[in-house]
């Protein structure tokens, strides 16, 4: 399938949530921040993001230590995948990012991602990382790291395919054919966890004898009960066949 001229896909990097008191999981605020964070993607003009055609998050048995779990890149995403009716590809660990970021760049260039979104949640020491393999360092626009206090920047990778606009060579001679070209920023989700609460509910004239209206939006991943559990998971792999 032949790329043509002017074809525009975003890939958007995200950080899981906050820990909780089990730092396997998102904590309160965390899971608060997973639905606001959903919110933000609809097909309506009015929406700030599209709605993603691809999700990605890091595997709960992603990490260095074979006996760690972290779901936290999964709840993350998991209202959104609900909301946009996509399932979330989490079998690939950190060191398998490069077959990972192969697999987008490859369905990239055969021109199939073209208008669509793919949102990636995952480690954040890993995402600055995550965003070269992707072909965005500090020239296109990607930061060196991502900032450890905060979960609250979103990466964003955008790829046009286009003939070059004005010529950078002496010549002034403009270049025919068209080629990638490679765009990063990064913008705020602006997260309000009182905005959450109030959207959902929670504050209502008078007051409310309970809140966390927010919950069943969020799937509910059952503790371990030892760390033999991390070799029961089942992984789900769906790139881009869906």
């Amino acid at each position: 399938m032949p790329v043509s001229d002017g074809c525009e896909a975003t890939v958007m990097l995200v950080r899981h949530c906050e820990k909780g008191d089990i730092r396997e999981h998102c904590s309160y605020e965390g899971f608060e921040r997973s639905v606001y964070l959903a919110s933000l993607f609809g097909d309506d003009k009015n929406d700030r993001w599209p709605m993603p055609s691809y999700i990605f998050a890091l595997s709960p048995v992603g990490r260095d230590n074979a006996r760690k779990m972290n779901f936290r890149e999964i709840e993350t995403v998991e209202p959104l995948a609900t909301k946009a009716g996509v399932t979330i590809d989490d079998s690939y660990p950190v060191h398998r990012a490069a077959e990972m970021t192969s697999e987008i760049l490859t369905f990239l260039q055969s021109g199939q991602m073209c208008g669509k979104l793919t949102v990636i949640s995952w480690k954040h020491s890993e995402i600055s990382h995550l965003a070269r393999k992707l072909g965005c360092g500090p020239f296109e626009g990607c930061p060196l790291d991502y900032k450890g206090r905060t979960f609250d920047d979103v990466w964003q990778i955008k790829y046009v395919y286009r003939a070059a606009e004005h010529s950078n060579r002496k010549s002034l001679k403009l270049a025919t054919k068209p080629s990638w070209h490679v765009f990063g920023s990064v913008q705020a989700q602006s997260f309000d966890p009182l905005q959450v609460s109030k959207m959902f509910g929670d504050y209502v004239p008078g007051g409310k004898e309970r809140g966390g209206g927010w919950k069943k939006a969020e799937k509910d991943y059952p503790e371990r009960k030892t760390v033999r559990d991390a070799h029961a998971w089942q992984a789900t792999h769906v790139g881009f066949a869906a």
